[in-house]
């Protein structure tokens, strides 16, 4: 009877998680239809659960004295049921879950390659500085995302020089938060955006910083799109305080490099450096991926 106790306990503290589960599920994260089929499916495993916890008692219940053995080998299959059951409807409780915030994941915007470098070009010039190194990035970004970028770069050049004229014309940096915004809402009527919101303000960031400062005006527009494109604030910080780091990491290695001081003294740190960059981008490829 301890076996089957432990086993009811169990199960029945597995349904009462469930349920908590789905009473403090994100509603940033999913909408209230998505929400409703999160809780429908959580609600139906605390179901099960219960169901199966009543069920091995009620076996438990039925044991003959007078055939100990038999009673308790029916006990010990029923049991073995119970769990099987109950691990495969965890298991689709999860693959539901994880089904319901892929759908959402797909509803994020996104934006066009053209757009995007568009972005990234307007960005550079907000602050009315547009520098050699951030001209270095915006080149790098489209070589990355756009497979045709040395073909269309001067008409894109062009129409993004064009925007930035106009807008000089008045208020330039409200004007080009406009356009900016602009850009976000033709993405969103596409019907192949491929760069998404992460990728987006991560390309913002490393331009705001390619010359070792964000301005104010540029950290502003990062915060604008980063909540148009829906990338969570903590997710942002933790972009910006990655990108902080590779900075110093860089500066510190470059002094190492430019230094007078003996190569076996300065291997080893150059070596430590040279595992925190590594270990830095592959946090922010993780922050990009999730």
């Amino acid at each position: 009877m301890a076996f089957l106790d432990k086993l009811a306990k169990t199960i029945g503290e597995t349904a009462d998680k469930v349920s908590e589960a789905a009473k403090n599920l994100d509603t940033d994260q999913l909408q209230k239809d998505a929400k409703k089929a999160a809780l429908d499916t959580l609600s139906k495993a605390k179901d099960t659960s219960i169901a199966v916890t009543n069920s091995v008692t009620n076996t438990a219940k039925q044991i003959d004295p007078n055939d100990i053995p038999g009673s308790l080998s029916k006990m010990a299959d029923n049991a073995g049921k119970a769990i099987e059951k109950h691990n495969q409807e965890r298991k689709e409780t999860q693959a539901a879950a994880k089904e319901i915030l892929a759908n959402q994941a797909i509803n994020e915007p996104q934006m066009t390659v053209h757009d995007a470098l568009a972005m990234i070009y307007l960005f550079m010039n907000i602050d009315g500085n547009y520098s050699q190194e951030e001209e270095t990035v915006f080149l790098a970004a489209g070589n990355e995302i756009d497979q045709s970028f040395e073909a269309n770069k001067n008409a894109l050049i062009t129409e993004c020089q064009g925007i930035v004229k106009e807008a000089e014309a008045g208020d330039a940096k409200q004007n080009i938060q406009e356009a900016v915004s602009n850009l976000i809402v033709h993405s969103s009527k596409e019907e192949n955006p491929t760069i998404s919101g992460r990728m987006m303000v991560w390309n913002l960031i490393a331009a705001a910083y390619a010359d070792g400062y964000c301005a104010e005006e540029e950290q502003r527009l990062i915060a604008f799109v980063a909540d148009a494109l829906h990338v969570k604030e903590d997710t942002l910080l933790e972009m910006e305080a990655s990108m902080k780091t590779m900075i110093a990491v860089n500066r510190e290695e470059k002094w190492l490099d430019e230094s007078d001081r003996p190569f076996r003294l300065i291997q080893p740190p150059l070596e430590e450096i040279k595992k925190s960059k590594e270990n830095i981008m592959q946090g922010i490829n993780a922050l990009l991926k999730d």
